[in-house]
């Protein structure tokens, strides 16, 4: 039997270990009763439900009746969770039960794929594992590993297709084309708003490599048909699912009246941005340095970085003129998770006039902190939207009257999103300090007695395999800002 080799050791110790954090973070703060749920989660899992005993998408929506007789959610997300369900049934009578182990799997993968796409874009192994490290604890990719939406995996996606492609740039085999195209056809069932947001520019990019890779129309064709072929069959997939549903192709069910981009775009930017209930900058403000460092991450990898810049552009200016641009009854920017893994990157370019090893400390230590103050204190323990409303807002009279109460309740909190006094983070710091940690099915003092000798075993460990990894290597481990190393 072959043995395993420090590099792929290493990586698998990074996988376990994340998974292990956030399972344990996982009978905390967004889980009722056991069950990961908000309203997309419950509609998603209602899918996954009737598909299996009942072999139909058709299900109720009892919480606003505006799901219903059909979700509008991609399938990617019920038929993943297909295999948990049943488990839970046959283990415990309780489809639910198992479901805390969907979105740590995803996510935790999605930490090994950044530092995988770091060491493809030759920053050394401490700098590549800090910022996978980062980005698994210092960004809302923490935060979203137990709640049932979509874009953690899609999320993942993005990633995978990146490094596809970066392998394939690097080795020109035909399975990382495949590989991509995978991912993306997957992201598409996910979303179907991924078309716009995911296809068009990862499909731009790799046509145009694909183009220049070589002369031979025979040896381009292969390479269009690995890349495109599980694209045709996802979008094929989408269409039939929705005349299944709607009786119409083209038709998605996210339009309904008033349910389009009618949110002015230019305050949805600033929002997505910078607004204390869903600012990029303000959840997450490490990566204020990713402005800085962009322009050495273009100066290196020039190709790459415009198609970085692509995915992030397309998804911020897509989802700040819809009508939820914010992401709706969620903490944070929840549209800008599935890119998160890509904004970490430029963190390694930043150069030596921006002082990175005191500045990305202080900035990864504060969203480190945000992080930890959002598995303390649950976001949905206080209903931050029914309190002291705004003058000259109010909540509609029917909470369950579909898509009339859903489009009352976000104009509702589209004005709350930019007031200061009613930030998130605010209130939750408050119940910190007034009442504690929110319950947990676990408690704190349980949890922290399990977590300490992990993480002390896994750092012994780990670097031990990381001594080795950087060996079989060689000098190319001390690529990368020295600050970076430290996160590591």
């Amino acid at each position: 039997m072959r043995r395993l080799s420090p590099t792929t050791c290493l990586l698998l110790l990074l996988f376990a270990a994340t998974f292990v954090v956030y399972f344990l973070s996982g009978p905390g703060p967004f889980v009722y009763d056991g069950r990961p749920f908000v309203y997309d989660g419950r509609m998603m899992y209602r899918v996954t439900e009737s598909i299996l005993w009942h072999h139909s998408v058709r299900i109720e929506d009892p919480l606003m009746h505006m799901n219903e007789p059909y979700a509008t959610y991609g399938l990617a997300v019920s038929v993943l969770i297909m295999p948990l369900v049943v488990a839970g049934h046959l283990l415990f009578h309780d489809g639910q039960r198992l479901l805390s182990f969907y979105q740590p799997t995803v996510t935790a993968a999605t930490v090994v794929l950044v530092a995988l796409i770091a060491r493809e874009i030759l920053c050394g192994w401490r700098t590549s594992l800090g910022l996978a490290l980062l980005y698994g604890f210092g960004t809302l990719a923490w935060y979203y590993i137990n709640i049932l939406f979509s874009e953690p995996l899609i999320g993942f996606c993005t990633a995978l297709a990146f490094l596809a492609l970066l392998r394939f740039r690097t080795g020109q085999s035909l399975r990382w084309l495949a590989t991509a195209g995978c991912a993306v056809a997957l992201a598409l069932l996910a979303r179907t708003d991924s078309l716009a947001v995911m296809v068009l520019p990862v499909s731009a990019y790799a046509v145009t490599m694909l183009i220049r890779s070589s002369r031979s129309w025979w040896l381009r064709a292969r390479r269009f048909a690995a890349y495109g072929l599980p694209i045709v069959a996802a979008v094929a997939v989408v269409l039939v699912y929705d005349w299944t549903r709607y009786g119409n192709p083209l038709q998605t069910g996210y339009l309904a009246s008033g349910m389009g981009f009618t949110f002015p775009l230019a305050r949805g930017i600033v929002g997505l941005l910078v607004s204390p209930a869903a600012g990029l900058f303000v959840f997450v403000p490490v990566l204020i340095l990713t402005v800085v460092g962009f322009p050495g991450f273009l100066r290196e990898h020039r190709g790459v970085a415009l198609l970085a810049l692509a995915l992030i552009g397309a998804r911020l200016l897509f989802y700040a003129g819809w009508w939820g641009w914010d992401g709706g009854d969620s903490w944070g920017p929840r549209f800008l998770v599935p890119v998160l893994p890509l904004l970490v990157l430029p963190l390694a370019f930043l150069p030596k006039m921006a002082r990175p090893r005191i500045t990305l400390s202080i900035l990864a230590g504060l969203s480190l902190g945000i992080e930890v103050l959002a598995q303390l204190v649950d976001y949905y323990s206080f209903p931050w939207l029914s309190g002291a409303l705004p003058s000259g807002v109010s909540l509609p009279p029917c909470m369950t009257c579909g898509a009339e109460s859903a489009l009352a309740v976000q104009a509702a909190k589209s004005v709350v999103d930019f007031d200061w006094a009613r930030a998130p983070m605010l209130e939750q710091l408050r119940l910190l300090m007034q009442y504690g940690p929110t319950p947990r099915k676990l408690s704190l003092v349980a949890i922290c007695l399990v977590l300490v000798p992990f993480v002390g075993l896994v750092g012994r460990l780990g670097w031990r395999l990381l001594r080795l990894a950087e060996a079989e290597q060689g000098s190319d481990a001390a690529s990368g800002p020295a600050a970076l190393k430290a996160v590591a």
